[in-house]
């Protein structure tokens, strides 16, 4: 599946999420690149105001399905360039979106940390890079064009 609904003419491509998990089961992969979507989508429509240059920095797969076959739920760490994105309320609507979509099989594990340049590069899986992913809608566009990254 291409684009986002609400774009048609957006060139997101999943098969940038799933090359990036290709160790995983089929299954993982899918519901790792919807999980994916769904954290990116859903950003901004939480609990609380956050300001208009807000953003995704990164998403990372984080232990255990980062680099093992079959676990019991994903680790997905969120790196965000504004403090009151860390807040938990922030996320519970896209909490709500993960578990309506993939189901509560797997428990699946959404935290978000400030990150910039002095911050700590989570290991794990990325699945999204700001600073080279093409955006997924107009929220993920950077204010300034010329900038380079979120970073």
């Amino acid at each position: 599946m291409r684009g986002n609904q609400d774009d048609p003419d957006d060139d997101y491509s999943p098969e940038a999420v799933m090359a990036r998990v290709g160790h995983l089961s089929v299954r993982a992969q899918r519901e790792t690149e919807q999980i994916t979507r769904i954290i990116r989508s859903t950003f901004g429509h939480g609990g609380g105001a956050i300001a208009d240059d807000a953003r995704i920095v990164h998403i990372v797969l984080t232990a255990p399905l980062s680099v093992a076959e079959e676990a019991d739920g994903y680790g997905f760490a969120i790196g965000v360039n504004a403090p009151e994105c860390v807040d938990e309320a922030h996320w519970d609507f896209t909490r709500k979106v993960i578990a309506a979509e993939i189901g509560t099989e797997r428990a699946v594990m959404v935290r978000a940390a400030m990150t910039g340049p002095e911050s700590e590069k989570l290991a794990g899986a990325v699945l999204y890079d700001a600073a080279t992913d093409i955006p997924l809608n107009a929220r993920e566009l950077p204010r300034n064009p010329g900038r380079k990254g979120l970073h």
